[in-house]
């Protein structure tokens, strides 16, 4: 059975909406890290008597039980199922792998970025969470010199599969086979669950439900927000420029909120403008920063 066959399970939200997609990119804050922003994140539906997904089945073996039944205990996610003619990157072992790096879709990483292996990220750990684990599966860490360009590869592909436990080493963004959605017309239905884990199921709360097309006013916010927004030059301090750029947008996302306050802008039902809005400035933050080219 191929991925595109599979159904997988994103545990987070049961309704999708093109109008707070915020789009797959690299990492724009921390720019050396291998795992990326965006897009819909989606493991495995899985018949295993341990989990409803591998991502939770994962999860059941490293978190306190405490801890992971406030995880996902009743949390909203979904069932998804994939359009047959979605264009798959599929990263299964490491001829994958090297046919990328072949192809244009690797880069080299010149900042010498640490990525930590496992739980921790950039030496922070949290030991009231996770059980107790091999300290080198913990804190280990390593240096990479290539990582996936996203970018290139949002702009080619609709979704990426990567198998995290085959022996690749930038793989250690995560252990789990994962599914990123990144263009959410690639998606063919999905069917709103909730997690009760004590009983190891997901409850169907929804039929199938397919994925609305934004309303014109929608387009017209959007078109407003970005028309206004008067960028900050890059000044070649790439901190600096993140944090005033985030302190300019944040401010920014106020103004805009006031001023369309009154527009009567319509949007589907189930969106509230002030989310609109925040997914709107989301992504002007990374295309701010890729227009520049910063990102390379």
């Amino acid at each position: 059975m191929s991925t595109l066959d599979d159904e997988f399970v994103h545990i987070g939200t049961d309704n999708i909406y093109k109008e707070l997609w915020i789009n797959f990119s690299e990492n724009p804050i921390h720019y050396s890290s291998l795992k990326p922003c965006g897009g819909l994140w989606l493991s495995k539906k899985t018949d295993s008597s341990y989990g409803i997904c591998d991502w939770i089945e994962y999860n059941s073996t490293i978190l306190y039980e405490e801890v992971f039944h406030l995880f996902f205990d009743d949390k909203p996610g979904c069932f998804i199922k994939l359009k047959k003619d979605a264009k798959l990157l599929k990263i299964s072992d490491v001829s994958d792998f090297d046919k990328l790096r072949k192809s244009g879709y690797i880069k080299n990483i010149y900042d010498e970025g640490v990525i930590t292996h496992g739980l921790a990220y950039k030496g922070t750990f949290v030991p009231l969470v996770y059980r107790d684990l091999p300290k080198e599966e913990i804190y280990g860490t390593h240096r990479f010199k290539e990582m996936l360009d996203y970018d290139k590869i949002a702009k080619d592909y609709d979704a990426l599969y990567i198998n995290m436990k085959a022996d690749i080493s930038f793989a250690s963004m995560g252990i789990i086979k994962t599914l990123i959605i990144i263009n959410p017309n690639a998606i063919l239905y999905y069917i709103p669950i909730s997690i009760d884990y004590s009983c190891r199921k997901a409850n169907i709360s929804q039929d199938k439900k397919y994925i609305e097309e934004p309303t014109k006013d929608y387009y017209l916010l959007e078109e407003y927000i970005k028309e206004n927004f008067k960028d900050i030059p890059f000044n070649g301090n790439y901190e600096e420029y993140i944090e005033n750029l985030r302190k300019t947008l944040l401010s920014y996302q106020d103004e805009v909120l006031k001023a369309v306050e009154n527009m009567g802008f319509k949007m589907n039902s189930g969106l509230t403008i002030d989310k609109v809005v925040y997914s709107i400035i989301r992504n002007l933050f990374t295309e701010s920063i890729q227009k520049k080219k910063i990102l390379t």
